[in-house]
């Protein structure tokens, strides 16, 4: 029963929003660090 009040169009709306978020913020921090002057260190950080 608690799964069936739990998913509704509500949550489900907030639980991509907030994915949407994540995704975007990843990407920053991965523009972030291949903007980085040293290339070695990025590339180490990007293949992770």
């Amino acid at each position: 029963m608690w799964l069936h009040i739990l998913i509704t169009p509500k949550v489900l709306g907030r639980i991509s929003v907030l994915v949407v978020d994540v995704l975007l913020f990843y990407v920053r921090i991965n523009v972030a660090i291949l903007r980085v002057p040293n290339q070695h260190d990025s590339n180490k950080l990007f293949r992770l």
